[in-house]
C-alpha cells in the first residue's frame, strides 16, 4: 500500500511534468480523428493566465486515470490554449470531438524544463490558440 507522500509524487499538480496518450474520434466510441494513441509532455500550471481547462479536468489525477472529454469547435482552442497536440483537429463540418486521455506519467519537473516551458509560451505572446498549424511560433496574434 502507498503512503499518501508517494501517491502525492505521481499525482498531476503544479509544475509537474505529464506525460499523456491520447485518442479521439468524431463518436463517443469511435478513435477515428486519432485512431492509435499519440503522445503528449507538458509542465502543469506554467501559463501566466493560469491553468487550461483541459489542465482543470487532469488536476489531482493520478498515473494510469483516464478523462475523457467531448470538445465543441467553438471551444477547441480555448480548452488547450498553450498546449499543443499533435494530429489533433476539428474536421471540417464537424461541431464536436470526443478525446480520451490516459495519465501515463507524473514526475516533477527540472527547473530548467519549466523555464523552457514558460520561454515557449511567451514567444507568442502566450496564446497559441491560432488555428494557422504554427503552434503560435510564427504567427502574430
Amino acid at each position: 500500500m502507498m503512503s499518501e507522500t508517494e501517491i502525492s509524487k505521481h499525482q498531476v499538480g503544479n509544475l509537474k511534468k505529464i506525460t499523456l496518450k491520447y485518442s479521439a474520434g468524431t463518436k463517443n466510441d469511435l478513435d477515428d480523428l486519432v485512431p492509435e494513441f499519440s503522445t503528449i509532455e507538458f509542465i502543469f500550471g506554467v501559463a501566466s493566465e493560469g491553468l487550461t481547462p483541459f489542465e482543470y479536468e487532469i488536476v489531482d489525477k493520478n498515473e494510469g486515470d483516464t478523462v475523457a472529454l467531448s470538445l465543441s469547435a467553438d471551444r477547441f482552442g480555448e480548452t488547450f490554449q498553450h498546449l499543443q497536440l499533435p494530429d489533433l483537429q476539428i474536421p471540417n463540418g464537424q461541431d464536436h470531438l470526443y478525446l480520451k486521455a490516459k495519465i501515463v506519467k507524473v514526475v516533477q519537473a527540472e527547473n530548467r524544463e519549466i523555464i523552457k516551458a514558460m520561454a515557449e509560451i511567451n514567444a507568442c505572446g502566450g496564446c497559441r490558440i491560432c488555428s494557422c498549424g504554427c503552434g503560435g511560433k510564427s504567427c502574430q496574434c
